[in-house]
């Protein structure tokens, strides 16, 4: 008995000393893995510098840099602040990969247990660009990242909190740090993220931005022609906007923003995608007055999805070209009038379910649809014929005092700009008369109906025949008119 239990105890001391070595192969692929899934975007892209393999752990130095478009933009903001441009703007990772199977879980959510993976990585950021002094500075980032044994894991991020000065000392900052995680199974085709951040605060002579509880997360999966499909939300409880002027302070404030998608998969083999979005702001006060809540909800269904699949694919081909931006635009456009077809040979169908503005003065109000009839076989087989397939309805509804309200505020603005001096009488009958004089030619044309202080109008397609607030307009006139007008 003593010597079976000798036995199974040099066993295991074997394997916790030869594993690890082994192990370390496994996490270098899955933690390259990881960094090819961050890079799918097309926004971001990575190089691995230098691997230092040990027996227990290993070093892995990787320069994380930002591309495409986003990279564009972030060099446009330097050049505007008159900084120099970073040829490869990016941060640099260096990264310790503990090996398993035996490691301490550092996630708090685990406790200080042993748990069995493959490795636990701990992650430090450093700035990787030509920005004087910064350069290769330590950021305050901590990022912990544990790949299971049985496949998955997890990547924990926080950043502390952070106050100075920002614009050459013109403007100061106030970060009250981010925390989030990532959570992904083996193979990473499903991901979900969590990221919350309390406090954004910029403070300057001329104004104020706060931006308070922000909070973003998604819940993906690779579905049907390799799309992903899931979840995605976004929230912000408050924005208080203050400018200081000649004229005194003004200010904005808009509460409970709110952003929810989803995507999902339909039909005997997957192929149909459906979509939702729903944007929210409970309300924002400007100058006074309460407006909201405001609401756009849409709905997306019945999109092929081999099309959409087919159309992502040739999309990001044509981004890793150098073509310059108008021959891209003009390739992407090209590609989309391709695939256009296929893409709405399933009757698709865009709801517009609820556009609409709530304010004391009234509420402005959107619905409506437009789908595509895919039995209408000659449209669907001629691209230029396809008008003939389409079907819509749109509703439309603006309170005539909304609409002076609005005005109102671009008139005191005017009139301050001049310094010209006004009264709230004087202010109240040049907004009315202006959107008298925008609205009745609109109303003389036909375009909109005018009933008990309400602008209206109704739209209707179906079989090519288009119907405005009752009155059948014929397409081909309505054409030649738009032409001769430009």
């Amino acid at each position: 008995m003593k010597k079976s239990l000798i036995a199974v105890l040099v066993v295991a001391l074997v394997v916790i000393l030869v594993a690890p070595f082994g192990l370390s192969f496994v996490a270098d692929k899955r933690f390259i893995g990881l960094l090819d899934k961050l890079s799918e975007s097309g926004m971001l892209d990575y190089t691995v510098l230098r691997t230092e393999r040990g027996w227990f752990s290993t070093e892995m130095d990787v320069v994380m840099e930002i591309s495409g478009d986003l990279a564009e933009a972030y060099s446009n903001s330097r050049v505007q602040a008159g900084k120099p441009v970073a040829a490869n703007p990016g941060v640099m990772l260096k990264n310790r990969l503990y090996h398993g199977p035996v490691a301490i879980a550092s996630f708090a959510d685990m406790g200080a247990s042993f748990s069995p993976v493959v490795s636990r990585v701990n992650t430090l950021v450093f700035v990787d660009e030509v920005d004087g002094d910064k350069a290769n500075e330590l950021l305050p980032i901590d990022i912990e990242t544990l790949f299971k044994l049985a496949g998955g894991g997890q990547s924990k991020l926080s950043m502390e909190n952070w106050t100075g000065d920002i614009a050459d000392g013109e403007a100061q900052l106030q970060w009250d740090g981010i925390s989030g995680q990532l959570v992904f199974n083996n193979g990473y085709t499903r991901t979900a993220i969590d990221l919350s951040a309390p406090l954004l605060s910029i403070n300057a002579e001329d104004g104020a931005v706060k931006i308070e509880n922000m909070a973003f997360e998604t819940d993906t999966y690779v579905g049907s022609h390799e799309l992903e499909l899931g979840d995605a939300s976004a929230t912000i409880s408050k924005v208080s906007i203050q400018a200081s002027g000649d004229k005194g302070k003004k200010s904005v404030t808009i509460d409970g923003m709110s952003m929810e998608a989803g995507s999902t998969a339909s039909g005997e083999s997957s192929e149909l995608v459906n979509s939702t979005v729903t944007m929210k702001i409970d309300g924002f006060n400007i100058e006074g007055v309460k407006y909201g809540p405001a609401v756009m909800s849409l709905d997306l269904n019945n999109l092929d999805a081999a099309s959409i699949a087919k159309i992502q694919k040739q999309l990001k081909e044509l981004q890793k070209t150098d073509m310059p931006e108008e021959q891209l635009s003009m390739m992407a456009a090209s590609t989309m009038f391709s695939v256009l077809p296929d893409l709405l040979k399933k009757a698709p169908e865009l709801i517009i379910r609820d556009i609409s503005l709530e304010s004391p003065f009234g509420k402005l109000n959107v619905v409506g649809s437009i789908r595509v009839d895919a039995s209408n076989e000659l449209a669907m087989a001629n691209p230029f014929l396809l008008v003939e397939a389409i079907i819509a309805d749109l509703n439309l509804n603006m309170p005539e005092s909304l609409l002076v309200e609005l005005q109102k505020l671009e008139v005191r603005k005017e009139l301050e700009a001049e310094s010209l001096e006004h009264t709230p009488e004087m202010i109240e009958e040049m907004a009315k008369s202006r959107v008298t004089m925008k609205m009745s030619p609109l109303v003389a044309q036909g375009m909109l109906v005018f009933a008990d202080s309400e602008y209206t109008m109704n739209v209707t397609f179906e079989s090519g025949k288009l119907v405005l607030n009752g009155q059948e307009i014929p397409v081909a006139a309505l054409m030649s008119g738009m032409q001769g007008g430009q």
